[in-house]
């Protein structure tokens, strides 16, 4: 069972008052939010993808996140998308964190495009915390007939 950590500076004052707002914390939150490891999977952002016959998109979530801070880009086939969220610095006058759940730091998610994809036309948008990058796919190539002289 995880507990408070009770070193606020207020002496037992404040370790009564904690305790007495919430008795047993763990009951209040399932075991996957108390837990105080962060997994590894959970500091990349999480993306769905979706095919269509002339496209693919990817859809990640990032809430508060400064468009400033995404960079999408595609280099020899992988398409990147980077995400840079700094640590917020104005602790002390925000108060003590009790609880730092949210990561911050860099983030990043690679995906191995095939051949298919038109690489060149990629389109990014962000709009309320989701990102959306559009992947189009190459016209598929046509079989050519070719004929066949007689001499």
């Amino acid at each position: 069972m995880n507990s408070i950590i009770r070193t606020n500076g207020l002496g037992n004052l404040g370790d009564s008052l904690l305790t007495s707002m919430v008795p047993n914390w763990d009951d209040f939150f399932p075991q996957v939010v108390r837990s105080n490891a962060v997994s590894p999977a959970s500091r990349v952002p999480a993306v769905d993808i979706r095919e269509t016959d002339s496209e693919l998109k990817l859809i990640a979530d990032l809430p508060g996140i400064d468009k400033e801070a995404i960079e999408v880009s595609v280099k020899e086939g992988i398409l990147s998308l980077t995400v840079k969220s700094e640590q917020e610095h104005s602790e002390e006058s925000q108060g003590r964190v009790i609880r730092q759940e949210r990561y911050r730091g860099t983030f990043l998610r690679s995906f191995k495009l095939n051949d298919t994809v038109d690489d060149e036309n990629i389109q990014a948008s962000y709009k309320d915390g989701v990102l959306s990058i559009t992947v189009p796919k190459k016209e598929p190539v046509k079989p050519k007939r070719i004929e066949v002289a007689v001499h």
